[in-house]
């Protein structure tokens, strides 16, 4: 059985979209503040955070609604393997929502008019008010969280591999069920 058509095509351009935006907000952080394409990039890369957002509500709702469409896990799975996959996809999904919402309050909250927020060119009004300790406060959350969601997706794409590879005489393949 596999996941949802909706599921699958959300996890796979998700996929993309995550591990292009992180490399992506490490070469804008390296970027001077008065370089030229610093804002520009600055605001491409709070654009497709907002995408990524906007995609990780849609597919957690697709995913609670999906109810017994969800491939249940191979029974063959340890109780370790089992309970590991169980926290770390409820990890991911918490990350893949965090991130985008403290790097959204990073940029509302900072005190620098050109970072505003913006959605591809669009200038979101101001929602929050303007503050250094909370916009410090929401960049150490976003910088964490993100460092957090590449090695959670680091455990999840080993195990992956592991059970398709490594444990495919027991029948746990269980990457087949997002292909």
């Amino acid at each position: 059985m596999k996941y949802p058509l909706s599921i699958r095509i959300l996890h796979w351009l998700m996929a993309l979209l995550v591990f292009g935006m992180v490399p992506f907000g490490w070469y804008i952080s390296e970027l001077p503040d008065g370089a030229p394409s610093h804002d520009a990039l600055f605001g491409l890369h709070m654009s497709f955070g907002q995408v990524v957002l906007a995609l990780a509500l849609l597919r957690l709702s697709l995913r609670i609604g999906a109810g017994d469409r969800i491939p249940a896990l191979p029974e063959q799975l340890k109780p370790l393997e089992k309970k590991a996959a169980y926290y770390s996809h409820r990890l991911l999904y918490v990350l893949l929502i965090l991130v985008p919402i403290a790097g959204f309050v990073m940029a509302a909250t900072d005190l620098k008019e050109h970072h505003a927020v913006f959605f591809f060119g669009l200038h979101w009004p101001p929602l929050l008010p303007q503050s250094e300790v909370a916009s410090a406060i929401a960049q150490g959350v976003h910088e964490g969280a993100a460092y957090t969601l590449l090695a959670v997706i680091g455990l999840h794409v080993a195990g992956a591999l592991k059970h398709r590879f490594i444990d495919r005489d027991q029948n746990v393949d269980v990457l087949s069920r997002m292909l």
